[in-house]
């Protein structure tokens, strides 16, 4: 990964990743996001989605738990939530500037319906301005 190996300290946003599952397949240890620094500019989202079968929602919390950022932040979708543009916690705090987890409650690996043109407009530009 890019940024465990301090190459990329740029705007990233992961959905269900699968890096701990395909290391795990490579013999390899799970990969860290500790080496990220959102000081030097970038910031980081994470969706997942909490019945995936495919890669485990674990995963994604393990990985976001790795960041070494003083302030972290997730963010419970309920099941009946499609659009994430109808919550008015996550309006309010579209320019924040810390990492943030997004779970997917209810959704599997491939998010149908979760991840809108509305989803990715708001993280894209809160990760981007």
């Amino acid at each position: 990964m890019l940024i465990e190996r301090k190459l990329w300290h740029g705007h990233s946003m992961l959905i269900a990743p699968a890096g701990k599952l395909m290391n795990s397949y490579a013999g390899r240890s799970a990969p860290s996001l500790a080496a990220f620094n959102s000081k030097k500019g970038g910031m980081i989202c994470i969706v997942h989605g909490t019945h995936d079968t495919i890669v485990p929602f674990e995963d994604s919390v393990e990985l976001f738990h790795s960041l070494t950022n003083d302030k972290k932040d997730i963010y419970e979708e309920p099941t009946n939530h499609h659009n994430l543009h109808t919550n008015s916690r996550m309006i309010d705090d579209l320019r924040s500037s810390y990492p943030r987890l997004i779970v997917a409650e209810g959704h599997d690996h491939m998010l149908h319906g979760f991840i809108t043109d509305n989803f990715m407009h708001n993280e894209l530009s809160r990760i981007i301005i």
